[in-house]
């Protein structure tokens, strides 16, 4: 019940403790923390199943993040799930290098340069930085400890922002060269550019997209009618990437292709709107993944709202307070929303575990694995 209260409920430790006081049950504060925290490795194991499994479930997955705080520091609480599971890691960055970790599972990322981080480089580098890095396409998979090693050698006078890119794109090669874990084809998120280039397709979430419109400030009632039109001009348009993901057939993809050429070529004399709507054009790309993918969701709502969950719970608890903790707000999060999802009782299987019935399947084998 501990576990249930803190998490489902959302209850506070002390409350926790004085509604046990109140109906006679002795039991410290101290307790009740250990009892949250620690000896969980079968849940977090749990944890891990249920990531592989939900990962393999589906070629395209949600991703989003939100801040956290772990022992008073700022941190970041991610989200990376589809309608089947939904999995909860909290890290001290955000960047480009912790978003591979997520989608890779491996406890140390490995790096690669190949044909496919040396193009990636390519536009980024001087020629002379990537003549350098040649040798190590014969050197394979790496370390990370091995790998700088090997680039101190190359280049020691290498710049720590041409150093980063050189992580991010041997770390991307790395993933999307590795055998021996499922790789995410298409990842539905925001345009935050730490999710950039790491899966093969990225699509971007109309609903994150439009409220850059929303947060334009016309001052003239001219500029704001131009506004008002022009947004429901994108939901219009939004609604027929609706009705093509029902029926998709080639002469609409087509359609619809030229028609957000046309909307987002629209001209309309109030400088910051014209501003964005080519700023959106630029990302035509990434907004119409669902015309090759019908499959793909036009939105990233169910990250929001997977997220949404923990934002309340740390409005009540503020944040852990220990490493231990860290894990346990991570495993029981993913337990608890992928509970949801797969129309599990969460306080039957905390149970079921806890009391060792193991009746109950595992989560990660009621999560649907596509031939």
């Amino acid at each position: 019940w501990v576990l249930f209260w803190y998490f489902h409920s959302r209850m506070t430790e002390n409350r926790i403790h004085q509604m046990l006081t109140d109906i006679g049950i002795r039991i410290s504060v101290g307790e009740i923390s250990n009892i949250i925290t620690k000896n969980h490795e079968g849940f977090h194991q749990e944890k891990r199943e249920i990531i592989r499994a939900g990962i393999q479930s589906s070629s395209y997955q949600h991703i989003d993040d939100t801040g956290a705080r772990v022992q008073g520091t700022n941190q970041h609480f991610t989200v990376l799930c589809n309608d089947y599971f939904s999995a909860f890691f909290i890290n001290p960055k955000k960047d480009r290098l912790t978003v591979i970790g997520i989608l890779s599972q491996e406890e140390e990322l490995s790096y690669l340069i190949n044909p496919y981080a040396l193009g990636f480089l390519e536009q980024k580098l001087k020629a002379s930085v990537l003549s350098s890095l040649k040798p190590l396409l014969k050197m394979g998979v790496m370390g990370r400890e091995r790998f700088e090693k090997e680039l101190n050698l190359l280049i020691p006078e290498l710049k720590d922002r041409h150093k980063t890119m050189i992580l991010e794109a041997a770390a991307i090669a790395s993933y999307q060269e590795n055998q021996a874990s499922p790789i995410i084809q298409r990842l539905v998120c925001d345009d935050a550019r730490q999710f950039y280039y790491i899966t093969p397709l990225r699509a971007l979430c109309w609903i994150h997209e439009e409220r850059h419109y929303v947060k334009l400030t016309p001052l003239l009632a001219h500029h704001q009618r131009l506004l008002d039109d022009f947004r429901a001009r994108i939901w219009e348009y939004y609604y027929q990437l609706t009705e093509y993901k029902k029926n998709p057939g080639e002469e609409e993809k087509i359609r619809l292709a030229h028609l957000f050429e046309e909307i987002f070529s629209t001209k309309t004399g109030y400088e910051d709107l014209d501003n964005r709507i080519e700023l959106t054009k630029k990302k035509k790309d990434f907004l119409l993944v669902v015309l090759d993918y019908p499959d793909t969701p036009l939105h990233n709502n169910p990250a929001e709202l997977a997220l949404r969950m923990y934002v309340i719970k740390r409005k009540i608890s503020f944040g852990t307070r220990s490493a231990d903790g860290t894990k346990s707000w991570e495993t029981f999060f993913t337990i608890m929303d992928t509970c949801r999802k797969l129309g599990i009782n969460f306080r039957d299987y905390l149970y079921d575990r806890i009391s060792k019935q193991n009746k109950m399947p595992s989560l990660s084998s009621l999560i649907p694995i596509p031939p």
